[in-house]
């Protein structure tokens, strides 16, 4: 319950955060500068994801290292009833949190453009694109959700796992009580041993001679806890990790959007083509081109503006680079032998 906590103060601040205006400065509690932002404050919600993302891995790891522990030293719980009422108290509330965060973990609609155009090839990628899905969720709130999740899957392997324990029968002998719970009745003469009361505790694993796979139980089921945590965070955590490194959306392919760039008559040399993801549905492109004169500019940017709004990028800069020669090379280089380095 503390990690939802958590996942929750961490969730509310990244939406607090990112819902900023380019025009608004953010100032830190332990810092008097103001920082800015010109893009805006939206990728709070991918740096929030990746926070409650790791916060998640890291627990499945501790509890991958505990379900070993147990196999190597399994044991069974003293009290299981106790388990058993406090799994299912906790089971309701996740439930709760559940339907409270699924709907905001997978709202979304896709951005499906129909636009004509004559370039086979242009068509192909605006069909990737439309088998690509832009999902308006925030990344953070689904973090927030997984979270919920694992720990509502913990709280039906509790459940489980204290169910076994109480009804399928692990004593050497179904005589015997599992556990005393009175001590002011006499137990039978043929029970007492030596004067004392053979207690059978369910924290000793000795005395279970029958059904043994139930010390097994936890372990197991907590391992598969811990793959279904893993199968659906790492694709969060790899995805905001890419979108923070600023690398070119997964469903796009750069090398092909370059070679129409070429093919846009008018154009005679592209470079400097960059493409990247503000956060999950946000993507800005910057480009250089060199054409021949302002005129055939204008023509060419509404080409290459409308190549990219059929894939979903609407956020696009376009630098001519007006040169007669029309050499392959860039013809407004920064003259600074440092920059050159960089």
């Amino acid at each position: 319950m503390l990690s939802d906590v958590l996942a929750l103060v961490v969730g509310l601040v990244a939406v607090n955060c990112s819902k900023r205006s380019s025009n608004e400065t953010l100032k830190t509690w332990f810092s008097s500068h103001r920082y800015s932002n010109t893009f805006g404050w939206v990728r709070f919600e991918v740096v929030g994801a990746l926070v409650n993302s790791t916060f998640l891995l890291a627990l499945c790891l501790s509890i991958a290292m505990e379900a070993v522990e147990k196999f190597m030293k399994p044991q069974l719980p003293t009290d299981p009833h106790l388990v058993l009422i406090v799994g299912a108290a906790g089971l309701v509330v996740n439930l709760l949190g559940l339907c409270l965060f699924g709907g905001h973990a997978h709202a979304g609609h896709s951005h499906d453009h129909h636009h004509p155009h004559g370039s086979s090839d242009h068509k192909d990628q605006e069909n990737d694109h439309k088998k690509h899905t832009h999902s308006h969720d925030q990344m953070n709130m689904r973090a927030v959700f997984l979270h919920v999740l694992g720990d509502a899957l913990g709280s039906v392997v509790v459940v489980l796992t204290a169910l076994v324990y109480i009804f399928v029968p692990h004593s050497y002998d179904d005589n015997i009580l599992i556990k005393t719970t009175s001590t002011t009745t006499t137990p039978p003469s043929d029970t007492i041993v030596g004067g004392e009361v053979p207690c059978v505790c369910e924290g000793d694993i000795e005395h279970v001679t029958r059904n043994k796979w139930i010390l097994y139980m936890d372990p197991i089921m907590s391992l598969i806890l811990v793959l279904i945590l893993c199968v659906t965070t790492i694709p969060l955590f790899i995805q905001s990790g890419f979108i923070l490194m600023q690398s070119v959306p997964d469903h796009l392919d750069i090398e092909e959007l370059t070679k129409q760039f070429r093919n846009v008559p008018g154009i005679s040399f592209v470079h400097d083509f960059h493409v990247w993801q503000l956060n999950g549905d946000r993507m800005i492109a910057s480009v250089h081109i060199q054409v021949k004169d302002q005129e055939v500019y204008q023509k060419v940017a509404i080409t290459l503006k409308q190549i990219l709004c059929d894939i979903g990028i609407h956020s696009v800069t376009i630098q001519p680079e007006f040169d007669l020669v029309q050499t392959q090379d860039c013809s407004m280089d920064c003259t600074s032998t440092d920059c050159d380095e960089r």
